[in-house]
């Protein structure tokens, strides 16, 4: 049982949108902490995650909406990508159950897609106007799989080492020797960890 913590900061270190999305469930010690509290967290984390932007009063309403029902619709839906982000990192290939809740979910998807210059580049952005739609968010996560489905490559969708993360990643290093969802947290534990080992132990002369 995950518990409820929605004042947390998301994560975004996975490299890929979806990825991300699971990565809104992490480990606090030993328990599962579940960073989507409230819908009104779900568009909190759309909006970092740079997907869309709510306009108007859809973050008031997102903020006091008590729609357990969608809020369960979009944790299921994180579930069931876990379980195939689990069948990825082993090696294992995508079924047709999986890309049928993809194509289920992308058909559900409506949005305003915009182009904004930023600097000398350019933008695509995807607005939501009025209350938060977690179907429009939804198939926006599901956009991300989708493609990752069709681009992704074999081996590189990742989960982290340490024995206690859940964080997965897409490893986009040169040698594809990316171990941890973040040096600066798993990778230092591991580190201190053997460090403490060959301390306790060290090699015979």
């Amino acid at each position: 049982m995950s518990t409820q913590v929605s004042d947390r900061p998301f994560v975004f270190l996975a490299g890929l949108t979806w990825l991300d999305f699971l990565n809104t469930e992490l480990m606090e010690g030993d328990s599962a902490v579940d960073l989507l509290g409230s819908t009104g967290d779900l568009a909190a984390w759309a909006e970092q995650a740079n997907l869309c932007e709510i306009h108007g009063s859809a973050g008031r309403d997102a903020e006091r909406n008590g729609d357990t029902h969608a809020l369960n619709q979009a944790r299921s839906f994180r579930h069931e990508l876990r379980k195939q982000a689990e069948r990825f990192a082993a090696g294992h290939s995508a079924g047709q159950t999986f890309v049928q809740l993809l194509n289920d979910q992308l058909a559900t998807g409506v949005w305003r897609p915009t182009v904004r210059e930023t600097g000398q580049d350019f933008d695509l952005r995807f607005e939501l106007t009025g209350r938060i739609d977690v179907e429009a968010v939804l198939s926006l996560v599901a956009e991300s799989a989708a493609r990752y489905l069709a681009n992704g490559k074999a081996g590189r969708l990742k989960s982290c080492e340490h024995s206690g993360c859940i964080l997965f990643f897409y490893d986009t290093s040169k040698n594809n020797a990316r171990r941890w969802c973040s040096m600066a947290t798993c990778g230092n534990r591991a580190k201190a960890k053997a460090h403490y080992a060959r301390k306790r132990h060290p090699p015979s002369a």
